[in-house]
């Protein structure tokens, strides 16, 4: 349905006159199929830019089956006896001049890694169409202006909106003055950085995971992913989920194919996954439950975190996203409730629906 609508944007932007679109489109909601939908429905010479060759040779399985499609990433001989070129960003920038009048059509997903200077280049060609995919079409830098800064006019966007509901898990703790002094070395005594500091050393948070999951297991719910952003989370996690499920971990020390393999002959289990290696090559059996145990604040992070976990699953109605209400507390002093509260607008700027945790 997603896919659909997607197409059905861009052929009216097309029919209007327009000459580029947005698609904003969350991370699991299949940009690969509006790619190769759009390349059907304009029936030109088209060039698919992606961040990298990973990615690159996921559209070309995609594509490959559907239309006359190479991976090329650095020789431009032989480039006009295909329909369809997949290339990354660093080699698009080294083969530009050749591709430039091969092509009609340029579609730019993940435009927001691409570089202020290439994407200004590409503006200067005249297109037949452009389509712009992201996920997340902000930079920190910048915020949300910078695809005004960058990429000039956008004549259309179209967002979707995955079905997610965020379960609200109310965690309180009394952090001791010499916690606090630890936290704040080197930083202002008033700095933001040391609730943040100390949100990320406190371990006993992973006490509260065990309970979460008895809750949604006792409900039916098989398969679960924690996502951390520090080894010693993992580490401490593994200790207090020993007793449950198969309990999968990934990081930067596991062999990232042979995990994947092995969780698609499982029927439940409980991941827990370090931030950056739960991306665009993960795809296992459609998760249901995400459990944010990080301190981000940051619009691009939560909307990657869910996508992930809703990849390839088209059948579920909702997933569930459990966060922490950070009441983060010194001594006597009033607690603060920091990151939950930026999060909780970037839920509602997606319709997400918030519950409590019962």
């Amino acid at each position: 349905d997603y896919q659909e609508k997607a197409v059905n944007f861009i052929r009216d932007a097309y029919t209007a006159g327009k000459k580029s679109a947005l698609i904003v489109s969350s991370m699991g909601t299949w940009k690969t199929i509006i790619m190769l939908a759009t390349v059907h429905l304009f029936k030109l010479k088209t060039v698919v830019v992606v961040p990298s060759k990973v990615i690159a040779k996921g559209v070309y399985d995609t594509f490959a089956n559907c239309c006359k499609c190479a991976v090329v990433t650095s020789s431009t001989k032989g480039l006009e006896n295909f329909d369809v070129i997949i290339t990354t960003m660093a080699s698009f920038n080294k083969m530009f001049d050749r591709i430039n009048w091969l092509f009609d059509i340029l579609i730019g997903d993940e435009i927001h890694h691409m570089p202020e200077t290439r994407v200004n280049q590409i503006n200067t060609r005249k297109w037949r169409f452009v389509l712009w995919l992201t996920a997340t079409p902000e930079r920190k830098e910048y915020g949300l202006d910078w695809f005004k800064m960058m990429v000039g006019e956008i004549h259309d966007t179209w967002v979707t909106a995955l079905p997610v509901r965020v379960i609200k898990y109310d965690y309180k703790y009394n952090y001791t003055i010499k916690e606090f002094t630890e936290a704040g070395k080197g930083l202002a005594p008033d700095s933001p950085e040391i609730y943040r500091r100390l949100y990320g050393n406190n371990l006993d948070r992973a006490t509260h995971i065990g309970k979460i999951i008895t809750e949604f297991q006792s409900r039916g719910f098989k398969r679960f992913i924690i996502f951390v952003d520090r080894l010693d989370h993992v580490d401490v996690l593994k200790q207090n989920l020993k007793n449950k499920s198969p309990l999968v971990v990934m990081t930067w020390k596991e062999k990232k194919e042979q995990i994947v393999d092995m969780l698609r002959g499982m029927e439940e289990y409980i991941i827990v996954g370090m931030n950056q290696c739960t991306g665009e090559w993960f795809d296992v059996k459609p998760l249901e439950v995400g459990i944010l145990f990080t301190s981000t604040s940051w619009n691009n992070t939560v909307m990657q975190t869910a996508g992930r976990m809703v990849r390839k699953d088209w059948v579920k109605t909702h997933w569930y996203f459990v966060d922490f209400v950070d009441h983060i507390q010194v001594c006597w002093s009033k607690p603060k409730v920091l990151w939950f509260y930026e999060r909780k607008k970037i839920y509602a700027k997606n319709w997400w629906q918030i519950l409590d945790f019962h």
